[in-house]
């Protein structure tokens, strides 16, 4: 049977839910005397109030993720377009490319000066670590959002558990410490990358 509340009833319950969430036996006893609702009835409605409550916050958080994504994903892909302009040929060179088709097959001596020198060789074998650049970068960006989730959904599910608030802020926070420590790592190699590319652009 669907219990009716009246106005102030509810105004009472709501008021104390705001405070605490989980009441104990002696509130409950104080709210039944103060509303005159039995003790079941209010076990149930702070029950459906926990409920709603902890949908409404996944709601919330699920509607900033979103955008949190969005923003990953363009800096990703601007970061991916740097990359690939960096690896693209010069049109100097496609010219070049596009003429070879036809002259005559044996090569002439201006074909042979223009042969590339060890050093444009290593030039060209030094965009394979902007590649691995690239890979690093997305598993970077997995981790974190992995790391990210993690944290929204603890903090929910714990929320029931005020009691237990030096567990929450514990759990809830190590995530982001590690996300925050992993956030360091790209730096690395990217600073070591850019000496290695720069030597061999120098040479």
């Amino acid at each position: 049977m669907r219990t009716s509340f009246k106005h102030h009833q509810l105004r009472t319950l709501k008021s104390y839910f705001a405070l605490n969430h989980n009441p104990d036996t002696k509130d409950l006893k104080q709210l039944a005397q103060k509303t005159g609702l039995t003790k079941r009835v209010l076990q149930v409605w702070f029950q459906n109030a926990r409920a709603k409550y902890r949908r409404n916050l996944l709601k919330q958080e699920e509607e900033k993720v979103p955008k949190q994504q969005q923003q990953l994903q363009r800096h990703q892909a601007a970061v991916m377009e740097q990359i690939c302009d960096s690896q693209s040929m010069p049109a100097s060179d496609m010219g070049s490319m596009g003429g070879a088709g036809h002259r005559s097959k044996s090569p002439t001596l201006s074909e042979l000066s223009s042969a590339p020198s060890l050093s444009d060789l290593h030039h060209q074998t030094g965009s394979g670590s902007l590649s691995s650049l690239s890979i690093y970068l997305s598993i970077y960006l997995s981790i974190y959002l992995s790391f990210h989730y993690l944290s929204i959904y603890l903090s929910i599910y714990l929320s029931i558990y005020p009691y237990k608030f030096w567990l929450v802020i514990l759990i809830t926070r190590l995530p982001y410490f590690l996300s925050c420590l992993i956030s360091i790592f790209p730096f690395l190699p990217s600073l070591s990358l850019s000496r290695y590319i720069s030597i061999y652009l120098a040479s």
